[in-house]
Formats: C-alpha cells, structure tokens, sequence
C-alpha cells in the first residue's frame, strides 16, 4: 500500500492487486483526511475488504423464471419428451408456489419449507416437488447462475412414515432401477423384493424416532433367509436393503450417525443400509443425469454396511 497526497490536501490510500482472470494489474483506493497511523490502518482494512471483493466470483441476479428457462432449454436437448414434459411441469408448478419473479438468491430454506407446507398438499407430494427443485438448483450452481446453494442442506425430505413412506420409495426404486412393484403382494414380511437381471432385491422401508437399531437390520435379515428358504435362489445374488427415514422427529442437521456395530453388523449379513436422504441424493443423481440407471444399481449392488454418496 503507498499514500499519494492530493491537492486539496486529502491522501489517497492505494493498492495493488492482480486480476486472476485476465493476469492484469488493478488498483484500489480509498481517500482520507489525514495521514496518519490509525487512517493508514483503517486503510489497509477497508483496500483488503475492497480487494477480497473485486476478486469474488461475480454471478448477475437471476429470476426463478430465467432459471427454469435455461433449465428447460437444457433439459429439452437431453431428455425424452415425456421425461422433459414431465420436469418442466413440475418446475411451472415450482414458478406458481414460490413465485417465478423471485430472485433465487433470495431464496431460503424457511422461505421454501413455508410456501410448500402452505399448499396443504400430501407429502409425497411435496417430496416430488422438492427432488425437483434441488437437482434445479443444483444445475443453477453448477453451471455459474447461482453463487450458493449450501442452505438446501437445511430442508427436510421425507416427513412420512408408515404406508406413505412405502409409497414414495416406491415410487423412487421403479423410476431410478426401472423395476415393477406394482404387482408387489404385502404378505407382512419384506416391504418389497424385484428382480434386476441375476439379482433379487429383497428390502424393509421403516421411519422410525429413535436410531437406526441392530433389530432393524436383524428383521431384513429373517425376511432373506425366509426367501431363500422359500426360493431356490443362491445367496450371493441377493441385495438386501434396508432403507431407513431414522430419528425422523430431529431436523437433519441434528441427527446422530448410524451406529458403528449396527454398521459392521449389516457388513457381516451382507447387507446395506440406506438412509432416506441419502436415496434421494442418488435418486437426484440419476435424474440429473450425473449417475446412469446402471450406475445406480451398480452402488446397490456392490455395497454393504452404510451407503454414502
């Protein structure tokens, strides 16, 4: 930093910084009265806030409308048409609940939860619309429109429990693997078992308050014996699935881990636990076209203990 004096007697605190960008030489200034060791040191302060400032990423303000559009011309390139029809739908019904003039920085995690909650709509529902506006977002973040995203860890997914839970999981597990439950009989032991190729996915879907216990991943294992039991079918061509919403009265960011000896005991039964959120970040995965249909059987397959993405 130098001083220069100017001529109605005030000095000019001046400093030089290098644009990363274009590897050329800047200035930043700030004037004051006097020339003194305080005022040099506010200087130096108010140069290296001004510096930091000029060399953080600058991303223009966008509208949710302008982000759905070049979403929509994105996604209409790169989908099927009824996969595209579909996305854009549910992000015109996105515009309508939080508002399509809303800046997107302006977004927040309250402000999201509150208008959703406010359309009195079931929370599968709910559910579908939020894996929709997190992968948009997500594109937004990715591709330089939008600076932070880092509050979406903030909101809760998956509120259900009992037969809604089942149903949105389903939901999930048919449009992310490509299987069939809708020929799936409830005879009260496993929550769903599908055939991909070789392999038999035999699993239980529960959303339970405390963590997630060794009973838990005890029960999964009776329901493979009791296939194989039943079934002419060699063990090593079981997935066992135990997918899990746990301590679903906390907000996420409260939650305690999976415990260590549950974990290494899904190990030794040669099964895999996976948590609700982390489902749905495959399942956004797969729908952002990050991961194939085939990538994400792959993680299912080739996976014991705790799933972690």
């Amino acid at each position: 930093m130098w001083v220069e004096e100017l001529k109605n007697g005030k000095y000019k605190f001046v400093e030089r910084y290098t644009d990363p960008m274009t590897g050329k030489s800047k200035r930043v200034a700030v004037v004051m009265d006097k020339n003194t060791a305080k005022n040099r040191k506010m200087a130096a302060l108010t140069l290296s806030d001004k510096i930091e400032s000029a060399l953080a990423p600058q991303v223009d303000r966008i509208r949710l409308k302008d982000l759905v559009e070049l979403y929509r011309k994105e996604q209409v390139k790169t989908l099927k048409q009824s996969t595209y029809r579909r996305n854009i739908a549910v992000c015109n019904t996105l515009m309508s609940i939080l508002g399509k003039d809303i800046y997107v920085d302006k977004l927040t995690a309250g402000y999201i939860r509150e208008r959703f909650l406010g359309t009195g709509r079931e929370h599968s529902t709910l559910n579908e619309w939020m894996i929709r506006l997190k992968a948009l977002l997500r594109w937004g973040y990715k591709n330089d429109y939008i600076a932070d995203i880092s509050y979406l860890g903030k909101i809760e997914r998956l509120y259900t429990s009992g037969d809604e839970l089942v149903e949105v999981i389903f939901e999930i597990l048919e449009k992310m693997l490509g299987c069939n439950l809708s020929g799936f009989i409830d005879k009260k032991k496993e929550d769903f078992n599908f055939k991909i190729k070789d392999k038999v996915f035999i699993g239980e879907i529960k959303g339970v308050t405390p963590n997630v216990k060794k009973l838990n991943v005890s029960q999964l294992d009776v329901h493979v014996q009791e296939y194989l039991d039943d079934n002419e079918e060699e063990n090593q061509n079981i997935v066992a699935l135990l997918i899990i919403n746990h301590q679903r009265n906390k907000p996420i960011t409260e939650r305690e881990k999976v415990n260590e000896e549950v974990i290494k005991l899904a190990k030794r039964n040669g099964s895999l636990i996976v948590e609700t959120m982390t489902i749905l970040r495959l399942f956004e995965q797969y729908l952002s076209k990050e991961k194939t249909r085939e990538e994400c059987i792959d993680i299912l397959v080739n996976h014991t203990g705790l799933l972690e993405i």
